[in-house]
Parts: C-alpha cells; structure tokens; sequence
C-alpha cells in the first residue's frame, strides 16, 4: 500500500462586486492523504480551511473524498463527495482512456 500524507499553506486575495468592500484578503491551509489499498483502487481526501480578515470577513472550509477504481486498462470509475459552505455534491463518472 502506498500513501502520500501532505499539508501546505495557501493566501488568498479576491476582489469584485461580489464582496464587502468588493475585496477580501485571507490565509490558511489543506491537508491530505493519498493512498492507494490495493493496486486497482486509489482514495483522496482533503480538507482545507481558508479565514479572511481583510475585506469581506469570511471564512471557507472544504472537504473532499475522492475514489477511483480501475476496471480495466482503459477504464476506470472515479467517485467524488465534496462539501463546501453546507453544500454537499456527489459526482460518479466513467473515464475510458485511449
């Protein structure tokens, strides 16, 4: 089994019509594992917090967990749960690869 543990740091700065004083300025981070159980099945998860002092006050926290699952060579099925702000959203796809 392989895995990839990780944590960084991100800034961020947005502006526009869409926030308080049409800019907010902010920092945090994310953190991750990717493994791998068996040599047909890979999973990420992440979960990264952002705050915004500056500007618009606000914060951001987003989480996700991603699954691929290999069925052949060229085929592989890849799930994805991701929340974001009390949003939830699942996406399932088949990719076919050539």
């Amino acid at each position: 089994m392989h895995q990839v543990l990780y944590a960084f740091a991100e800034a961020d700065a947005s502006a526009g019509n869409a926030y308080e004083h049409d800019h907010r300025i902010g920092g945090g981070g994310t953190a991750g594992l990717l493994t791998s159980p068996t040599p047909w099945w890979t999973v990420h998860a992440s979960v990264t917090a952002l705050s915004f002092p500056l500007g618009e006050r606000s914060s951001d926290v987003r989480s996700l967990l991603e699954q691929r699952v290999t069925l052949t060579q060229n085929l592989a099925l890849r799930l994805e749960f991701s929340r974001r702000d009390r949003q939830d959203e699942a996406m399932l796809s088949l990719h076919y690869y050539f």
